[in-house]
C-alpha cells in the first residue's frame, strides 16, 4: 500500500515536472513570435461592433506607431489617425464585415504618436471568434516595401526619361542579338521607323564584310560576362550609308532576365577631321620636302659642278686623241671609262635625291646607321663648302645593327632639317670654325640620335614656342616649318620623342626611337 502511494506521488510530480516545462516553452515560442511579429511589423486587432472599440495588441501599437498604453480605443479616434480619403474605407469595412463574406484587405495611412506616416496593410481574418460579432485581423507594416516601390517608380520613371530623351542612340538586346527596345536617338541615328526596328535583328546595321567579326566580338562579350565592352566600328543605316561609331556594351540582369544595353556614338565627323588631319599632315610633310627643294637644288648643282667639269676635260682630251696612234688607243678607253664613272655619279645623286622626295606610307624596320650615313654623304659637301666639318660617331659596333620601325624617307628629312639648321646659325657666328657632331648611341630598349653645333644656339624667348608652326629663329629667311614638321614626324608618326636644348657653344637636339 506504501509502495503505490509513493509511486502515485512519484508521477503526479513528473507530471508537475513536465507541464512546468512545457509552459516554459510555451512561452519562449510566445516571446520569439512576438519578436517575429514586431520585426515583421505584424501585430493582431479585435474590433467589437457593438461597443465601437478597437483593441490593439502591443505588436499591433508597434506597427501603428500609436501609444501602447491606449490599446483600447474609439473607432472613430482610431480612424482619425487615418489619412482622409482612407478613413471611410476602413470603417465600413469594418462595420459591414458580415460573416459570409469573404476574406479581404485594404490598405490606408496611418499617423502615429511620433506624427510619421506608415503604411499599413489590413487582414481580416475568418469570423467564429469567443465574441459574437466580433470582427479580428492584423495590421501589418508595409511602410518600407510601399517607400521601396515608390523609390523604384521614381527611378524608373528617371531612367525612362533619361533613355527617351539622351542625345546618344541606345539599344537594348537579348542574347539572340534582336533589338527589343531603342531610344529616340536610335531612330534618329539609323533612320529605321519604330516598326521596322521592332524585333530586328542587330546584325542588319552592319556591313555584310563585319557580320562574321562582329559575331565572335558579340560573343566574347556574352561570354566575358561583359567585361569586353567598347570598340570602334561601323554600321549601316536605312539609307546604305556606312558610318562610323564607338560602340559601348553593359549586360543588365533584371527580372525580366539579361538585357544588354548598346550605347551607340557616332564619330563620323570625328572620323573625317581625323582623315583630313592625315591628309593636312601628309601635305604638310610635302611642303616640307619642296621647301627643302631649293637647297636639293644646290646641293645637286654643287654635287655636279666637279663631276662636270671632269666630264668637260675627259671630251677635251678624247677630241684630241681622236687621230693619234695604236698606243694612245688604252688611254682614250681609260677616259671612257672615267666619263662613264661621272655620269653614274651624277645618276647615284639624282637617284639620291628622288628617294628623299618619295613620300612614305608604309611603316618599314630599316637601320638608322644607313639613314645617317646617306643623309651625312648627300649633305656633307655642302657643308664642305661653307667650310664647316661634320662628323659621326657610333658609341658602339652593334648599335650600327640597330634597326626602327617608321618611314624612313621622313626621318631623312628631320635629320636634314637638324643640318640645314645648324649650317644656317653657323654662317651666322662670325670668326668660327664650324662643327656639326652627330653621335648614335643606344641603350635596351632605344636607338638615340644626338646632333650639336656651335651656331650659338636659340633664343630663349623663342625656344619655348620652337616647336610651334610658323616659328622660326631665323626670321623672315626660315619658314617656321621645318621643327614642327620634325616634332610631328618623330613623336606623332613615329612614335618617338624629340629634345632640344641650348649648349655652351651652340645646340643640341636629340632623337630617340624603340627599337623593333
Amino acid at each position: 500500500m506504501s509502495n503505490t502511494i509513493d509511486s502515485s506521488k512519484d508521477k503526479n510530480q513528473y507530471r508537475g515536472d513536465s507541464a512546468s516545462l512545457a509552459m516554459k516553452d510555451m512561452q519562449k515560442s510566445r516571446d520569439k513570435l512576438q519578436r517575429t511579429q514586431l520585426l515583421a511589423g505584424i501585430g493582431a486587432f479585435e474590433y467589437l461592433p457593438e461597443e465601437k472599440i478597437i483593441i490593439l495588441s502591443d505588436e499591433a501599437c508597434a506597427a501603428l506607431g500609436a501609444d501602447p498604453d491606449g490599446n483600447i480605443l474609439d473607432i472613430n479616434d482610431f480612424c482619425k489617425n487615418i489619412k482622409q480619403g482612407q478613413y471611410n474605407s476602413f470603417c465600413n469595412m469594418l462595420e459591414n464585415f458580415q460573416t459570409d463574406e469573404l476574406l479581404g484587405n485594404i490598405e490606408f495611412i496611418y499617423k502615429g504618436v511620433d506624427k510619421q506616416d506608415r503604411h499599413v496593410e489590413v487582414i481580416l481574418e475568418e469570423p467564429g471568434h469567443i465574441i459574437e460579432g466580433s470582427v479580428s485581423g492584423v495590421f501589418r507594416n508595409i511602410t518600407r516595401m510601399r517607400q521601396a516601390e515608390i523609390e523604384k517608380s521614381v527611378t524608373a520613371q528617371a531612367f525612362e526619361t533619361i533613355f527617351s530623351n539622351a542625345k546618344i542612340a541606345i539599344l537594348v538586346l537579348n542574347l539572340k542579338g534582336y533589338i527589343i527596345d531603342y531610344n529616340n536617338s536610335a531612330l534618329d541615328l539609323l533612320g529605321y521607323t519604330s516598326e521596322e526596328m521592332h524585333k530586328m535583328h542587330s546584325a542588319m546595321l552592319l556591313h555584310e564584310n563585319d557580320i562574321m567579326g562582329a559575331g565572335r566580338i558579340f560573343a566574347k562579350f556574352i561570354n566575358s560576362a561583359g567585361k569586353v565592352n567598347s570598340l570602334d566600328y561601323r554600321i549601316k543605316i536605312s539609307n546604305g550609308e556606312i558610318i562610323d561609331v564607338l560602340i559601348n556594351f553593359e549586360m543588365v540582369i533584371g527580372a525580366e532576365g539579361e538585357k544588354i544595353y548598346v550605347f551607340i556614338n557616332d564619330i563620323s565627323n570625328i572620323r573625317d577631321m581625323e582623315r583630313k588631319h592625315i591628309d593636312q599632315e601628309r601635305m604638310l610633310i610635302q611642303q616640307s620636302k619642296m621647301a627643302t627643294l631649293g637647297e636639293m637644288v644646290a646641293l645637286i648643282a654643287h654635287q655636279w659642278q666637279q663631276p662636270l667639269n671632269s666630264i668637260a676635260m675627259i671630251v677635251q682630251m678624247l677630241d684630241e686623241l681622236i687621230e693619234v696612234d695604236e698606243p694612245n688607243r688604252k688611254m682614250l678607253v681609260k677616259s671612257v671609262e672615267s666619263v662613264m664613272a661621272q655620269v653614274s655619279f651624277m645618276t647615284n645623286t639624282m637617284g639620291d635625291f628622288r628617294n628623299f622626295l618619295k613620300p612614305s606610307d608604309v611603316r618599314e624596320n630599316f637601320k638608322i646607321e644607313r639613314v645617317v650615313q646617306e643623309v651625312v654623304r648627300l649633305y656633307r659637301p655642302q657643308l664642305r663648302h661653307y667650310d664647316m666639318n661634320c662628323e659621326i660617331y657610333f658609341s658602339s659596333e652593334n648599335v650600327k645593327k640597330a634597326e626602327v620601325c617608321g618611314y624612313e624617307n621622313e626621318l631623312k628629312n628631320v635629320i636634314l632639317n637638324f643640318l640645314t639648321n645648324s649650317r644656317d646659325a653657323i654662317e651666322n657666328v662670325k670668326g668660327v670654325k664650324g662643327v656639326v657632331h652627330i653621335f648614335v648611341s643606344e641603350d635596351e630598349e632605344k636607338v638615340h640620335i644626338c646632333i650639336e653645333d656651335n651656331g650659338g644656339g636659340i633664343p630663349d624667348h623663342i625656344m619655348k614656342r620652337i616647336f610651334d608652326p610658323y616659328v622660326s629663329s631665323k626670321g623672315d629667311k626660315g619658314t617656321g616649318l621645318g621643327l614642327y614638321m620634325a616634332k610631328l614626324i618623330v613623336k606623332d608618326r613615329m612614335n618617338g620623342d624629340i629634345h632640344l636644348e641650348n649648349t655652351d657653344i651652340g645646340l643640341r637636339i636629340c632623337i630617340s626611337f624603340k627599337k623593333c
